[in-house]
């Protein structure tokens, strides 16, 4: 089991399909560092859960700076291909607003950072981490929810941001 301690200093991104406890552990390592410290930031991407999909991160500590907003389920909500172009848009928008917004903190952590590349940029979000020395990320990585176009977009851009992570860890 990873702690809080093994990946400070270092960007991290966890992956993996649907049900596997990638918010799980996000969540205890956020724990974990808020016992440790006080400089710390989530930007919470996360829908509600819907359909057992999706889940916020909840801090413990009054200093953690919180970004959230609400978020949409493309896949789940779309009843059309261009419907659900159109709520993850929606979710980028919304998104960018949180990025707009954020005061880089030490520690940041992004909880379901899929949601946002559906349609924003991997240059989006490294941009954004790039202020922090302990950055851990989550997000969907998988073909459980579609192997389409947009689902394949998606995963392509999870695949470029691994590629400016220091530890992947795979659920």
């Amino acid at each position: 089991m990873w702690s809080f301690t093994d990946l400070e200093n270092k960007k991290t991104l966890i992956t993996g399909e649907v049900h596997t406890g990638k918010t799980y552990l996000t969540q205890t390592l956020l724990q974990e560092a808020e016992s440790l410290t006080r400089d710390i930031a989530v930007i919470d991407m996360a829908p509600e859960p819907t359909k057992g999909v999706g889940g916020k991160l909840h801090p413990t500590s009054s200093e953690t700076e919180y970004y959230t907003t609400e978020i949409l389920t493309p896949r789940l909500s779309g009843k059309t291909a261009q419907e659900v172009i159109q709520l993850a848009e929606t979710n980028k928008e919304r998104i960018d607003v949180l990025f707009q917004n954020y005061i880089p903190r030490a520690i940041l952590f992004i909880n379901d950072v899929s949601i946002y590349l559906q349609r924003g940029s991997v240059r989006t979000v490294l941009h954004t981490i790039s202020s922090s020395r302990t950055v851990i990320m989550n997000g969907y990585l998988g073909t459980s929810l579609g192997e389409d176009p947009f689902s394949q977009k998606e995963r392509e851009s999870m695949l470029n941001l691994q590629k400016s992570c220091d530890i992947l860890i795979r659920r």
